[in-house]
């Protein structure tokens, strides 16, 4: 499980990119019938306001491009902690 953060503050959890798009789509003003539909609207939007480009062929190009875009952040992934804490204990 992955937690992210919204430029609102607000954090989802999810173990893929389809789930966390559902969770954006669910919590969005957004009145789009599809997911690909809130995720093409949203790549509109942010071209819009600031000139990025945000990719939304798949859930998983869209949320990469979300985060470099500085749309969304990784706040904690569950994976990296145990490589770590593997790491750790070697």
């Amino acid at each position: 499980m992955t937690k992210y953060q919204d430029n609102n503050g607000t954090i989802f959890e999810a173990d893929t990119p389809e789930e966390l798009v559902r969770y954006l789509h669910e919590a969005s003003y957004a009145q789009a019938e599809s997911d690909a539909l809130f995720m093409e609207e949203m790549a509109g939007r942010i071209r819009f306001m600031s000139g990025q480009e945000v990719r939304h062929s798949s859930c998983e190009e869209f949320v990469q491009d979300l985060i470099k875009a500085k749309q969304l952040a990784i706040v904690e992934d569950e994976e990296t902690e145990k490589e770590d804490e593997a790491q750790d204990k070697s």
